[in-house]
């Protein structure tokens, strides 16, 4: 099991885009993904010794706080750029007042 992108980019995209589903409509959504696709090697991600399950679950960790950086940062009016570095499993949140 790889912790690492994909290397082929048609899986890496097909990974990232469910991750930001996934992020947005919920683990009922998921689930469901999961139900529909079990058996499918291209969707082994979602699995948990599937490949690619450690970068999957890092991309809907960060696409997570990506939407609730954004959703707090418009409702308190405060403008920020958020940089979100995702390194070997390690996750930094950098904060840059403009």
């Amino acid at each position: 099991m790889s912790a690492g992108a994909p290397s082929n980019v048609s899986q890496k995209n097909l990974i990232d885009k469910v991750a930001q589903y996934v992020s947005k409509n919920g683990s009922q959504f998921e689930q469901m993904m999961k139900e529909k696709q079990r058996g499918n090697p291209e969707y082994s991600f979602l699995f948990q010794n599937g490949a690619f399950n450690k970068y999957y679950l890092s991309k809907v960790r960060s696409e997570q706080i990506a939407q609730k950086v954004i959703c707090c940062s418009s409702c308190l009016g405060v403008y920020f750029l958020y940089v979100l570095i995702i390194c070997n499993q390690s996750r930094v949140l950098a904060q840059i007042n403009l």
